[in-house]
C-alpha cells in the first residue's frame, strides 16, 4: 500500500514539475500496475486531462495474483489469503474504489 501511495505521489510530483516548466495540458499512460497508479492519480488530480490505461485492472490484487512478474508475491501470499480477501485488503489502492470520483472528475467531488 505504501508503494502504491508513493507511486501516485510521484505521478503528482511529475505533474508539479511539468507545470513549473510551463505545461498546462497533461495526460498520462499506465500499463498493468502502472495503470492503477495512473487511474488513481487521474481520479484525484484535475491537471490530467486525458488518460490511457493499458492492460488495466480494477483491483491491484488481480494484477499481483495473475501477473507473470508478480507470481512470487502470489506464492508468498497464497497460503495465508485468497484472491477475494486480498481484493478487500487492498481496496484503498485499487481503481475500483475511485470509479465514482473518476467519473465525476476531481474538480467536481
Amino acid at each position: 500500500m505504501d508503494a502504491m501511495r508513493q507511486g501516485v505521489v510521484d505521478v503528482r510530483c511529475c505533474l508539479d514539475w511539468l507545470e513549473s516548466q510551463g505545461y498546462n495540458q497533461m495526460g498520462i499512460v499506465g500499463t498493468s500496475l502502472g495503470s492503477c497508479y495512473a487511474f488513481i492519480a487521474t481520479a484525484h488530480d484535475p491537471r490530467i486531462s486525458v488518460a490511457a490505461f493499458n492492460h488495466a485492472s480494477t483491483y491491484v490484487a488481480d494484477v499481483v495474483w495473475h501477473g507473470q512478474s508478480t507470481r512470487h508475491v502470489r506464492e508468498g501470499l497464497e497460503p495465508a489469503i485468497q484472491l477475494d480477501d486480498l481484493r478487500q485488503v487492498w481496496r484503498a489502492v485499487s481503481p475500483m474504489v475511485y470509479f465514482d470520483k473518476f467519473q465525476d472528475g476531481p474538480a467536481n467531488p
